[in-house]
């Protein structure tokens, strides 16, 4: 659970720097959509934090693996107006709740960045290798 946390703090971290940094200098829409793909991570770590939390106090049996079925979950599980205000931020940005990891989801994305290679030559100077 603590770790789920750790995790949440550290993608709001990046949303914080991203909004008031990276996208001061470069006002593009890949800085906007990183800003909501994290914050959805973010609240896919804290609903992975509260439903380990439940599990503990023994409110629920399992876990889920399905993101959609766990965000359900959260809501039924624990009446308070600001977890369904988290839950509800998927239907306002119109995007259906995740049905992959965030791990995964990660991955899918770093697929399609551009990766730089760096490859030997020889100087152009000298034409040392």
């Amino acid at each position: 659970m603590n770790e789920s946390l750790s995790e949440a703090a550290s993608e709001l971290r990046r949303v914080d720097h991203l909004v008031f940094v990276s996208l001061k200098y470069t006002r593009t829409v890949d800085v906007i959509r990183s800003v909501v793909n994290r914050m959805l991570n973010a609240i896919d770590f804290m609903i992975n934090a509260l439903l380990e939390h439940a599990k503990l106090e023994k409110k629920i049996a399992e876990i889920p693996s399905n993101q959609a079925l766990k965000a359900e979950l959260v809501r039924k599980t624990f009446d308070d107006e600001m977890m369904k205000d988290m839950i509800d931020f998927y239907k306002k940005m119109n995007v259906p709740p995740p049905t992959w990891c965030p791990d995964c989801r990660l991955q899918r994305r770093l697929a399609f960045t551009n990766i730089q290679n760096l490859y030997k030559r020889s100087c152009t100077k000298c034409a040392k290798s």
